[in-house]
């Protein structure tokens, strides 16, 4: 995987490429963080893809439960990024997540809100949302391009 960097406003923008053949829990690995994972979990996930794509991370005040934060990728022109897009700008740049906290939302086959959040401390989590401290405003979003 490659990644570059292309700051753009409120925007970060990074550029990766893909291996559809690694499950999610391989590519986490390689950040060497501590991967905290929910049971059954990467069974909701977006599927994987091979090929490149840019990523781009942008910040919000609007909290993930609001119905407005979808608005927010609108407003950018994007759509939520897969997990393993943003796992794979995690896996190539590890500081990335020390210096922007980052992740991606996706809903399961129950309609309930699961996420991918870097924290910057070490951590990596692959959860089911259920309170607003597991996601809060200071981190920055990802998206890809619809």
């Amino acid at each position: 995987m490659s990644a570059s960097n292309e700051p753009v406003a409120d925007q970060i923008i990074r550029h990766v490429t893909l291996d559809a053949s690694r499950t999610i829990l391989q590519v986490l690995e390689n950040t060497c963080l501590l991967v905290l994972v929910d049971d059954g979990i990467t069974d909701s996930m977006p599927p994987p893809r091979d090929g490149e794509v840019d990523v781009v991370f942008f910040r919000t005040n609007v909290v993930v439960d609001d119905p407005k934060f979808a608005d927010e990728y609108a407003r950018h022109g994007l759509i939520p990024a897969d997990p393993f897009s943003v796992a794979a700008v995690n896996e190539v740049d590890p500081t990335f997540a020390t210096r922007h906290r980052n992740g991606t939302l996706w809903r399961n086959a129950d309609g309930q809100l699961c996420y991918l959040k870097f924290s910057g401390k070490g951590r990596v989590n692959l959860r089911r949302y259920k309170f607003h401290r597991d996601w809060t405003t200071n981190l920055w979003v990802a998206g890809i391009k619809p």
